[in-house]
């Protein structure tokens, strides 16, 4: 991925992992939302105001 980059060995393992650790994060992040839109939908407020989903 960094081939062309002349990084340490060190380096390329905090890099990897710093990449890895991002990758989890947005993940749980996205999941997470997902699951508190899903628990959202059951609002009247939602059916109310249509346009409120899109805002946010």
């Amino acid at each position: 991925m960094f081939g062309n980059l002349k990084t340490s060995k060190k380096m390329q393992r905090k890099i990897r992992w710093s990449v890895w650790f991002s990758v989890i994060l947005v993940a749980a992040f996205i999941s997470g939302y997902m699951a508190w839109a899903k628990a959202n939908a059951e609002w009247p407020y939602d059916y109310e105001y249509p346009d409120i989903r899109a805002a946010r």
